[in-house]
């Protein structure tokens, strides 16, 4: 669980970087819009090609869960590869989740500190 942990730290401060840009700018509406555009092109990042077994379900940190009906699971690739006892899917599913983390915390972090265009 390394990796999701790392990209999850990575995401937390790039949170914390956006949440102190949209308190300083909360009267600003462009600033506002800006933030608010920025956050949800990076929810996009947590989708993927599908869960095991279930490719409908393309949100990679929540779903409803295998035996739950419509109760909600987090990160269900990894639990649900655990409770099933396959170490191998679960590694992958750590893999593809930790990814994405890490694809929408660098997407934030890249949006308040966008690189010069020269």
């Amino acid at each position: 669980l390394t990796p999701l942990k790392v990209a999850s730290a990575k995401f937390v401060e790039a949170s914390r970087v956006i949440d102190q840009d949209a308190s300083k700018n909360e009267d600003d509406r462009r600033k506002v819009n800006s933030i608010n555009r920025r956050l949800a092109y990076a929810e996009r990042s947590f989708l993927g090609s599908g869960l095991p077994g279930r490719t409908w379900f393309k949100h990679l940190l929540q779903a409803p869960g295998y035996y739950l009906g419509y109760g909600s699971r987090a990160f269900p690739g990894i639990a649900e590869a655990l409770d099933g006892g396959d170490v191998i899917v679960a590694a992958k599913q750590v893999k593809v989740a930790s990814n994405a983390v890490a694809a929408a915390a660098n997407f934030l972090s890249d949006a308040i500190n966008p690189a010069p265009c020269y």
